[in-house]
């Protein structure tokens, strides 16, 4: 009975790795989106009023049909947040990158403190649809 059952689970892993579906969708329908975001730097680190800081990152469409995705970047202080930049990608197949990056430059207004870059993926345009993920960064 055993090796039945592990018979029928490779046969369904299999329809659904040839269906185009991934593992967080059910078969026979559409694919869910999926993105992974990375900061790849943030610079400078150390930063005063005035100061601009520049952020690159790369989007990776781990989902298994080509797709475009929205991308937001934000700095965050306390409960307060800004959106510093917000673009599509292009479409990207399965396993692609993309690479951008967003300039920030810290307000006169602002105090000694620690920041917080994120850098957000989502389904639809920038900032709609649903989060897939999203990837931090503190500065100071």
């Amino acid at each position: 009975m055993t090796s039945k059952v592990a018979v029928a689970m490779r046969s369904l892993c299999l329809a659904l790795v040839t269906s185009g579906c991934d593992e967080t969708s059910a078969p026979g329908s559409a694919p869910v989106p999926a993105a992974v975001v990375a900061i790849l730097s943030i610079s400078p680190v150390v930063l005063q009023p005035g100061d601009s800081l520049k952020i690159d990152y790369t989007v990776t469409n781990i989902g298994g049909v080509p797709r475009s995705f929205g991308i937001t970047v934000e700095i965050r202080r306390a409960t307060a947040s800004v959106q510093v930049a917000a673009t599509t990608t292009q479409v990207l197949s399965p396993s692609a990158a993309w690479s951008g990056s967003a300039n920030y430059t810290v307000p006169a207004s602002n105090g000694a403190g620690t920041d917080t870059v994120r850098v957000l993926a989502w389904s639809g345009a920038p900032g709609t649809g649903q989060l897939l993920h999203t990837a931090s960064q503190t500065f100071t």
